[in-house]
């Protein structure tokens, strides 16, 4: 038996099996390679979009921050203002407590015209400093001593407080009717 023939069919199907494996080793590194490419793609989309999302919380967290500091600035600087106004405000109680006597009474006779006539009686309550002051027309009768820096409240006989001229009373409501008008003065 010739071993030639056997010989050269054995070595055709070597180099068929070693073409195939060759091909089958190529297409599997060809494959292997779009999958790691595939693979890469899909990693550096992923990269992309955490770090998209960490530079985007990272802004809103800054902007929170920066927005908190600008309240937390806006808030001090209210009350640097309250702290003023409540300051000139103290600054005029004692200026009203420090009036002379002459211009008290002359204040007095301005508020109780302020209360004017009335056909019922009238019971006029006066601030402390100024009780021994005051001389009241004839249908207004002297009432209690009140607790104030100055100023009157007048009621009926029927105790409906009908005025409050106390000067904790007028500043009072000359501050809220002037406020922004103060506030530009003191702080432009």
């Amino acid at each position: 038996m010739n071993s030639k023939p056997l010989d050269k069919i054995t070595k055709e199907l070597f180099d068929e099996c070693e073409k195939e494996i060759s091909i089958k080793i190529e297409n599997s590194k060809k494959e292997a390679e779009e999958i790691i490419n595939q693979a890469n793609y899909e990693l550096k989309k992923k990269f992309e979009s955490a770090k998209e999302f960490i530079q985007s919380e990272i802004t809103k967290a800054y902007n929170r921050e920066i927005s908190q500091v600008e309240l937390d600035i806006f808030k001090k600087k209210i009350n640097e203002k309250k702290e003023a106004i409540d300051l000139l405000k103290k600054n005029v109680y004692e200026h009203l407590r420090e009036i002379s006597k002459n211009d008290r009474i002359k204040i007095l006779k301005k508020l109780i015209g302020r209360i004017g006539e009335s056909s019922k009686s009238v019971l006029v309550h006066i601030a402390n400093p100024d009780y021994e002051l005051i001389n009241l027309p004839d249908n207004f009768k002297k009432g209690k001593k009140i607790d104030s820096i100055g100023g009157i409240k007048a009621e009926l006989d029927d105790g409906i407080i009908i005025i409050d001229l106390t000067y904790e009373s007028l500043l009072d409501n000359y501050w809220n009717e002037n406020l922004p008008e103060i506030s530009k003065k003191l702080f432009l």
